[in-house]
């Protein structure tokens, strides 16, 4: 029953519209990209619970590979 409702909400064209508009690092975000910055051309990223994609737009570019996962076809929609 979990599981349904937090699918559903995650599908929720305004659940992801409001995620979609998120873009800001959170704290530690900018410090993964600060102290890893020199490693990051050869590093692989697995970013599980991608979502629409808020951190992608900082990482995906430095890493040398990069791939988003979530369960939620609506999130990766507005990932890409």
């Amino acid at each position: 029953m979990i599981k349904d409702k937090n699918q559903q909400t995650y599908k929720d064209p305004s659940i992801v519209g409001y995620y979609a508009q998120l873009t800001a690092l959170q704290p530690a975000e900018k410090t993964i990209l600060t102290l890893l910055q020199e490693h990051l051309s050869t590093m692989k990223m697995l970013d599980l619970g991608v979502g629409a994609g808020r951190t992608t737009k900082y990482f995906a570019p430095l890493v040398g590979e990069y791939i988003g996962v979530d369960y939620s076809a609506e999130m990766i929609a507005a990932c890409r």
